[in-house]
């Protein structure tokens, strides 16, 4: 269908899970038949009903590759732990998102096009988990910035007291706090700096890699070095490179795993 009927979720109040990923996946054959109706549905958006927030009880929730208007509503879904975006063509993630504060799993790995996270909606996921983010939002805020106080900052990641999991990407290395302590996270997946490297999206070790990065280390990236087992430098300069030598000894006892490509000097 390429409309949800507004009441179509009405009389579902024990649905526990619910997938409406690739939705376009379900007119996979009308290509072949109508192309100018199938291009038409391409560039459509999915709206979701208003009685979505009927599904009280709703635990799971897969919206992923679809084409995504407001999601405002979802905000309604006290009781979700698991929400997926994957490959999602949204821009910006509702502040009401924030409200979902039994949420245990926020995907949005390959969401390239979301550009804003509003600040405070991370921590105020206060149940979260596992958070991925892998091509996804990386521009964030840097403290002190007045400009920038309407987005989401990483120092909101360290109030997440259950989280277990995190894949990030940092593009400005001053976006870093100086305290980004995250000890309870087990498997990570982060990168600071420009462009990407070779990563697991779903991370199942302690992964940090540096990229492009002409200062020295920022004092946060020392407090996850801490942990790391796989450290991967891709063209840094010298100044970075004599600072993570200089770190406290003791600070890479982790590390089992060390990549350097083109390091340079200034």
């Amino acid at each position: 269908f390429e409309i949800i009927p507004e009441g179509f979720f009405l009389g579902m109040p024990t649905l526990r899970v619910l997938d409406l990923s690739e939705k376009i996946g379900a007119r996979s054959l009308n290509h072949y038949f109508e192309p100018d109706k199938w291009t038409s549905m391409l560039s459509s958006s999915f709206k979701l009903p208003s009685s979505f927030e009927a599904l009280v009880n709703l635990r799971t929730l897969h919206l992923n590759h679809c084409k995504l208007d407001d999601v405002a509503v979802l905000g309604k879904l006290k009781r979700l732990e698991v929400l997926s975006f994957y490959g999602c063509d949204i821009e910006e993630l509702p502040k009401e998102i924030g409200e979902l504060v039994n949420l245990r799993l926020l995907d949005l790995n390959f969401c390239q096009k979301l550009k804003t996270v509003p600040a405070t909606l991370l921590s105020r996921l206060c149940q979260l988990e596992e958070l991925y983010m892998w091509e996804s939002f990386h521009q964030w805020a840097i403290q002190g910035m007045v400009e920038d106080t309407s987005k989401a900052c990483l120092s909101e990641i360290t109030s997440l007291s259950h989280l277990t999991t995190l894949c990030i990407q940092v593009s400005d290395p001053e976006s870093v706090p100086r305290k980004l302590h995250i000890p309870n996270v087990q498997k990570f997946e982060i990168v600071i700096g420009k462009g990407y490297d070779s990563v697991t999206c779903y991370p199942n070790s302690r992964s940090l890699s540096l990229r492009e990065i002409k200062t020295s280390i920022p004092e946060g990236v020392k407090d996850i070095l801490q942990n790391t087992e796989d450290l991967r430098l891709f063209c840094l300069y010298d100044e970075m490179i004599s600072s993570i030598l200089d770190v406290d000894p003791g600070t890479l006892n982790n590390l089992r795993y060390l990549k350097v490509v083109a390091c340079m000097e200034t």
